[in-house]
């Protein structure tokens, strides 16, 4: 709430179903009825939890009813992330927007959701809408797990700008059938 009355646009990654899940009770038990999550997130800009983490948080196994539950909840944004196929964002008065993961030889997944954080608050940072921002944060996260290390040597804005610009991560690359990823029922 109070980077939201500062004007400022926090950004709440979860790290884990069971986190997620102590985020969540933490929250019911601030709330009035005790059993909501309704106003508590108010002012928080962005969440970004897997599948399992959005589980834990709302009880909903359904992508897009869970989500929902944190938009009346008071977050302005649900990045709901989807290992190899992408990320469903969903917004405030918007339909849910579908980002593609960017194709790479994966060699080390450490460090790919805070890459992707990373990379989708530089682009905020540089200006760019949360649509393209979560594109960046896509490359960001494909460049590292194709690096050895957590961090690739060489990261910065410009590189990572050229890094999209020359195509190098290309989103339709992506494997179709990764063991890693499941079907989302988004619409229902």
């Amino acid at each position: 709430r109070r980077a939201g009355q500062a004007g400022v646009r926090a950004i709440v990654e979860p790290v884990g179903a069971p986190k997620a899940a102590q985020l969540a009770q933490a929250l019911r038990g601030n709330s009035v009825s005790g059993d909501s999550l309704n106003g508590n997130w108010h002012g928080t800009f962005l969440v970004t939890p897997d599948q399992a983490e959005l589980e834990a948080m709302t009880g909903q196994a359904q992508v897009a009813a869970a989500a929902q539950t944190l938009l009346d909840g008071g977050v302005q944004n649900v990045l709901v992330t989807l290992g190899r196929a992408g990320s469903l964002l969903f917004s405030q008065g918007r339909p849910p927007v579908m980002t593609p993961a960017f194709g790479t030889t994966v060699q080390d997944v450490t460090g790919a959701g805070d890459a992707l954080v990373a990379g989708l608050s530089a682009g905020l940072l540089h200006g760019l809408d949360l649509p393209e921002a979560v594109r960046y944060g896509h490359a960001c996260a494909a460049l590292t797990v194709a690096s050895a290390r957590t961090v690739p040597e060489g990261l910065s804005w410009e590189w990572l700008e050229r890094q999209v610009a020359s195509g190098l991560a290309n989103p339709g690359s992506v494997d179709a059938s990764p063991a890693d990823a499941s079907p989302v029922d988004w619409e229902q």
